[in-house]
């Protein structure tokens, strides 16, 4: 009991900067973090103390709704290496379509399915 009693003058020194003469003389149990320590349970989790606002119908366990923040709406990429990148030269598969033109090639791919492949 003394243990956690001195945890909490620390836990007070810390997060007021002053040490309250009242928290020495009351119980553990009359104590009330809520009246104290108005931020929600996630930003005080390093102090162990058992908060009975925790346990009401509204409990304060984090900020809500949550703050906004800035982002972009698409995400930027630089390719720095795009100009030694080598691609395969697609000029024999232009020659192929060029060569299946004309009114034998449209037909033939109409009529026998000539053109897929």
């Amino acid at each position: 009991m003394l243990l956690l009693r001195a945890a909490v003058v620390i836990a007070f020194d810390v997060v007021f900067g002053e040490l309250p003469f009242n928290v020495i003389t009351k119980s553990t149990t009359e104590f009330e973090l809520a009246s104290h320590w108005p931020e929600p349970l996630e930003e005080r989790l390093h102090l162990y103390q058992e908060d009975s606002s925790l346990a009401t119908k509204k409990p304060n366990f984090t900020h809500f709704p949550p703050d906004f923040q800035p982002i972009a709406c698409k995400p930027l990429f630089f390719d720095v290496a795009l100009s030694l990148a080598d691609y395969p030269s697609l000029e024999d598969k232009l020659d192929q379509k060029k060569q299946g033109g004309g009114i034998s090639g449209f037909v033939k791919g109409w009529l026998w399915g000539g053109g897929k492949k």
